[in-house]
């Protein structure tokens, strides 16, 4: 392996922008301008339904993801974005050489390679003060929850077929215990992992697997976790049932998922991050499989 076939870091910076630039396009951004200087702050501006929002993207070789830890920087940001009546968004990435055979090679980036991409959307930046509590009587993961309600609302039935109700527990018992076995049994064979306008979902096991794993292997080195709360949302005219999705802090919702059950299997898991709003969901604090 010679020294230029790896990608510098400007290059693997560019590489994340370019990431999320096309995501955001088939998402229905508009006017999207991107500015690949490592050294300058947002990489993209663009407009959703009319709204400026900036978006600032940090992009980390496995087993790491993009961080974005700089108080003063992100004041600077959040200031910046309240001056043009703008979103302020981070995106942090993890890219994973997808032929390399250990750890080292997985985290070498090569120029022209295969890459398996871990990106879960956009994430609203903000400051702590800003952030939405909840109620003192609403149960969280730092509260224990009221007498006689059970964390896990309910099990896998014992034939391991899923009906949706089951089948978002599951989803949200891997979350929570961050523990990818706990989901990969009650995947279909064939399946669809990603948003309603992703372009490239994944579709099949191993994909999804070596995905999953590349996400909750990089929170070990991240001042935070995921936490998946069941819920309900107006999804495509009616109410369905849901998962919130927050992260570092259960305050902090970051998605919603919706799923699909068809033969007991899960067929389909739907990722929003902005429509609907993660912020409309009428929230449950249950959280499946958290042990605190």
């Amino acid at each position: 392996m010679s020294e230029r076939e790896i990608l510098n870091d400007a290059e693997v910076h560019a590489f994340g922008i370019e990431i999320v630039g096309n995501q955001l396009k088939s998402e229905g951004f508009t006017d999207i301008e991107v500015n690949r200087d490592i050294t300058r702050n947002p990489q993209i501006v663009a407009r959703r339904k009319g709204k400026l929002c900036f978006i600032v993207v940090r992009t980390a070789l496995y087993p790491q993801h993009g961080q974005l830890t700089d108080a003063q920087l992100i004041q600077d940001l959040v200031d910046h974005a309240d001056r043009h009546q703008a979103y302020c968004y981070f995106a942090s990435l993890g890219i994973a050489n997808a032929d390399g055979e250990n750890e080292l090679e997985r985290a070498t980036p090569l120029r022209g390679g295969r890459y398996y991409i871990a990106f879960d959307g956009l994430k609203v930046l903000t400051l702590p003060e800003r952030v939405r509590v909840f109620r003192s009587d609403t149960p969280t993961p730092d509260m224990p929850l009221p007498a006689g309600q059970a964390a896990d609302v309910r099990a896998v039935s014992a034939d391991g077929l899923l009906d949706e109700e089951e089948a978002l527990n599951t989803l949200a018992r891997m979350w929570n215990t961050m523990d990818v076995d706990v989901l990969m049994p009650h995947m279909a064979e064939t399946f669809l992992y990603g948003s309603p306008t992703n372009e490239n979902p994944l579709t099949n096991k191993a994909g999804l697997e070596a995905y999953l794993r590349l996400v909750l292997d990089g929170y070990q080195y991240l001042d935070g976790r995921p936490y998946a709360e069941l819920g309900t949302c107006q999804y495509q005219g009616r109410t369905r049932p849901c998962l919130i999705l927050a992260e570092p802090y259960p305050q902090q919702l970051v998605g919603l998922a919706f799923i699909t059950v068809a033969d007991g299997k899960i067929t389909r898991i739907e990722l929003s991050s902005v429509d609907p709003d993660p912020a409309d969901a009428v929230r449950s604090g249950v959280y499946p499989g958290y042990a605190g």
